[in-house]
């Protein structure tokens, strides 16, 4: 998957097929018609992995909600309620220096909440 730069000049099959034509060595053995059938799966596949930001992110979601499906919802749960609780305005803030008051770590060992 590639994503996308939004350059319009290279969703144009015409502008892959002059960059395939260009790269081409002169002494090839492929016929015309071998030449085409080539560059036009080329073509093909390099517009089909393409994506926008848009399908990027719509994949992510899809990847994410799949992923959710497999956890445990009361983990889950745990989780936020501690997020919540780990980020909230209220919660002491943390001092510099030896003795001073510091956040638990998060499951996994990090203390920066993610």
């Amino acid at each position: 998957m590639r994503r996308d730069r939004g350059d319009d000049e290279w969703r144009s099959r015409e502008r892959w097929r002059e960059f395939f034509d260009e790269r081409v060595p002169n002494d090839t053995d492929l016929s015309e018609e071998q030449l085409a059938s080539l560059r036009e799966a080329e073509i093909d596949d390099r517009l089909a992995a393409s994506v926008d930001d848009e399908e990027i992110e719509r994949r992510r979601r899809c990847a994410h909600y799949r992923l959710l499906d497999r956890l445990d919802t009361d983990l889950i749960r745990t989780y936020l309620d501690e997020d919540a609780e780990f980020w909230s305005p209220r919660a002491p803030v943390p001092t510099t220096g030896s003795g001073g008051w510091r956040r638990p770590s998060r499951p996994g060992g990090s203390t920066t909440g993610h």
